[in-house]
């Protein structure tokens, strides 16, 4: 379960990426996050998310592909992700969002979140899109200061 990120934890000293993705992630796992494409129009649609993995080193997330945003990702490939979450900070995410598709990607989001999962993937896997995060910038803020983790 992923632990909540209280003020009392903020780091400001984050240069290892794994150890920067483990805070991105938990921050990420704690609160529904929105994550922002350019839709059909050249125009931003955000929508809630909350399907997010760290597995060998990347962050995933998962939809239907049955949704608009594989139309927008496919189209652009840059997304930005925001969350927040009440006394804690917000943190905000640009990468590139690549498809793809492996069995273990798929038991890894139903273990983590199989209510959701099923919510919006469903029960059959052909419809799973899962995305892989690339070349992620991330701006960690709180109490009217901001900390930037840089992956690559």
């Amino acid at each position: 379960m992923a632990e909540l990120i209280s003020p009392k934890k903020l780091r400001t000293d984050i240069t290892d990426p794994k150890e920067g993705l483990n805070y991105i992630i938990n921050f990420l796992q704690s609160k529904t996050w929105y994550l922002s494409t350019i839709d059909e129009y050249g125009f931003p649609y955000s929508r809630p998310m909350s399907l997010v993995v760290l597995h060998e080193g990347h962050l995933y997330f998962a939809t239907s592909k049955q949704k608009d945003m594989v139309k927008h990702i496919a189209s652009h490939s840059e997304v930005g992700i925001y969350a927040a979450i009440h006394g804690s900070g917000k943190m905000r995410l640009t990468a590139h969002a690549y498809p793809c598709y492996s069995d273990e990607l798929a038991a890894m989001f139903y273990e983590v979140m199989p209510r959701h999962y099923l919510r919006y993937v469903g029960e059959d896997k052909s419809q799973a899109q899962f995305y892989r995060l690339d070349e992620l910038k991330a701006e960690y803020m709180a109490n009217y200061v901001s900390y930037a983790i840089t992956l690559k």
